[in-house]
């Protein structure tokens, strides 16, 4: 192969490299700077505010609470003797459950059982996460809260975070990368018997759908795979 075949054949290949997403998967974090400097795009923030009245709730049934941001919350709670319940509320930071500074949503009500909160993104988000903690009731001073997202390409990855009592609060959240998108997120306490506990999250962190590669980048690849064309005549 002549000196002009290889470069050409070398350029091609960066060409297809820089275009071409590299391998799908989602990574959890438990660390909010190194989830934000892992993030790309525009990050837009649900902080749940002016929805309940100062002091009190708003419940929100079957499908739950949907953001202006695209994403739906919907929590289900459980308790023995009384079954599995729509559990999504959006409370005041003044309304008593907590000292959290400001207000918050609650999902996935559990006594003697398990309550869970699933978050399903909107379309193309390949960034997020959120503040979580807890209401506790029955002595509990901690939950482990197993935090799971799923992905548009198959990835299934969780972290487990240790969840305070307001105004306590951790962080999860998960980058998706190579191409996937991460189409929902479910929070689980894990814990049995005794007590009870909900799951409360705010400052939900996502990032807008990633745009559509633009034509001069399909452009890029047709113009190599014409100069390989090109070779093999010569």
């Amino acid at each position: 192969m002549s000196r002009q075949s290889r470069r050409i054949g070398f350029a091609l290949f960066l060409t297809v490299a820089a275009v071409l997403p590299s391998r799908a998967a989602i990574t959890g974090f438990t660390d909010l700077t190194l989830w934000q400097t892992a993030a790309t795009g525009t990050i837009l923030v649900t902080n749940f505010e002016g929805i309940a009245p100062s002091g009190g709730t708003t419940q929100f049934l079957t499908p739950g609470y949907d953001d202006p941001n695209g994403n739906r919350y919907a929590g289900t709670g459980f308790t023995p003797g009384l079954g599995i319940f729509d559990d999504t509320y959006i409370i005041s930071a003044t309304s008593g459950f907590g000292t959290w500074p400001s207000d918050y949503l609650w999902g996935g009500y559990s006594t003697n059982g398990t309550g869970f909160l699933t978050i399903t993104l909107a379309a193309g988000a390949s960034a997020a996460g959120m503040d979580v903690f807890n209401y506790q009731g029955g002595g509990i001073t901690s939950v482990p809260v197993v935090v799971q997202a799923l992905g548009s390409l198959g990835s299934n990855v969780s972290v487990t975070v240790n969840t305070l009592a307001a105004p306590g609060v951790v962080f999860a959240g998960f980058v998706a990368t190579g191409g996937e998108t991460i189409t929902s997120i479910t929070l689980t306490p894990s814990f049995t018997g005794g007590g009870a506990t909900a799951t409360l999250i705010d400052n939900f962190r996502s990032n807008a759908p990633a745009p559509v590669p633009e034509p001069t980048t399909f452009g890029l690849i047709g113009l190599g795979l014409i100069g390989v064309a090109a070779l093999r005549r010569r």
